[in-house]
């Protein structure tokens, strides 16, 4: 291989991993998060009538979860809170148990605020569903069913969000659980300024005009 072809060899290279993309690691943080339960919700004066269906959902024990997503399909996984399911058979005769009317108005949102580079709100909802009948019988009595949500953070980045479907059959807590998937790398890192298209031309002109002459100054 002769100089000049070696010298295109390395401007190609060269302009090859100017022009790549860069992707690198994504520091995430998130620093709160709240459950937003719909209007159905709620502790009724008595259980004869009832209209609400007593579920507690709560957040006080949440911690800022810091963590770091380094390739593609990497995940981290934490509890976002608690869902407390207290309906009782309490009230007289049909009005025991989960009534029809308390079947209604029991979609939830969930709120996770992330701080730093992406400052992202990000909401994610589920639709929750209460079945008419006993809460002591072996049904399931209310179950809650989360759509998964995908975050664009910028400049090709991706993340989803998905919350852990929860069942109840009789009274009980339960953590609800929250994972963030790393679905693609941002591909520029912050600060990295990416060359224009001209100035890579000009640079690669440059470097072939260089190898001509160091090849003609070689053959005289």
């Amino acid at each position: 291989m002769n100089a000049i072809q070696h010298m295109i060899l390395t401007v190609s290279a060269a302009t090859a991993l100017v022009m790549a993309p860069a992707a690198s690691a994504l520091p995430l943080s998130i620093t709160s998060g709240a459950f937003m339960p719909g209007s159905g919700y709620g502790v009724d004066s008595q259980e004869n009538g009832a209209t609400l269906l007593d579920v507690r959902f709560s957040t006080s024990g949440f911690a800022v979860q810091d963590f770091r997503l380094d390739n593609v399909g990497d995940y981290f996984t934490f509890k976002f809170g608690t869902v407390d399911f207290r309906e009782t058979d309490a009230g007289n005769g049909s009005n025991a148990g989960i009534r029809a009317h308390e079947t209604d108005y029991l979609d939830v949102m969930a709120r996770l605020i992330f701080a730093g580079g992406p400052g992202i709100v990000a909401d994610i909802a589920a639709a929750g569903t209460a079945i008419p009948g006993l809460i002591g019988d072996p049904a399931a009595d209310y179950l809650l069913a989360w759509d998964p949500l995908t975050v664009d953070i910028g400049q090709g980045g991706k993340l989803e969000i998905a919350f852990a479907p929860l069942s109840f059959s009789g009274n009980g807590l339960q953590d609800q659980m929250a994972t963030v998937t790393l679905l693609s790398l941002p591909q520029a890192s912050h600060g990295q300024a990416v060359p224009e298209p001209a100035t890579l031309s000009l640079l690669a002109l440059g470097l072939l005009g260089f190898a001509v002459a160091r090849g003609k100054s070689s053959k005289a």
